[in-house]
């Protein structure tokens, strides 16, 4: 009989409680940093890197949701590489992951034909040729990508080490997203 064991996907979704203020924030960083890091050579996307302590601040009330949740006392966070993602038509994140402790996305905005964060299976892959070809293997592979329902204002955080990504953006509305790693002191 088959079973699973390990169950190591998981994440925390919370509305933004200063989205107001967290968005006019954002779309007063627009812009586009021309330079491109090593991670963004496998996908299509602009971002904005944010230096600024007073970012610490405006995501401090959904980063106390989250710690109070998760750990149920209070832990330091060191927030690491703030940054604005923007998805034009065509643009997508490949699928990836972060050498840090916990990872959040803070969905800026949202509508129709937008593409959708995923988390992705790290194991899909981790059979061989022979009993992948004896298996079904859509059957297998059926799971392996998984959308999390969200809406703009609302922001996911999850183990850095999570594989996600982005689908191609369908719309032509600009798809705005703030993404920023932590690690737990």
């Amino acid at each position: 009989m088959y079973n699973s064991c390990y169950p190591t996907l998981f994440y925390w979704k919370y509305d933004i409680p200063n989205f107001k203020e967290l968005k006019e924030y954002t779309d007063s960083k627009n812009e586009v940093n021309n330079h491109r890091e090593s991670w963004q050579n496998d996908c299509k996307i602009d971002t904005t890197y944010i230096t600024t302590p007073e970012f610490v601040n405006i995501i401090k009330p959904s980063l106390d949701l989250f710690i109070d949740e998760a750990f149920h006392s209070r832990v330091t966070m060191n927030i690491m590489y703030p940054w604005i993602n923007y998805y034009k038509e065509g643009y997508f994140q490949e699928i990836h992951d972060h050498k840090t402790d916990i990872a959040s996305v803070f969905f800026l905005n949202d509508g129709k034909d937008f593409s959708q964060f995923y988390f992705y299976n790290r194991y899909n892959n981790i059979a061989s040729n022979k009993l992948m070809t004896a298996l079904n293997y859509e059957e297998l592979n059926a799971g392996d990508k998984w959308m999390p329902e969200y809406k703009a204002g609302q922001v996911l955080f999850f183990p850095g080490t999570m594989l996600h990504g982005v689908s191609p953006h369908k719309s032509n509305v600009l798809r705005k997203t703030l993404s920023c790693n932590f690690s737990i002191a």
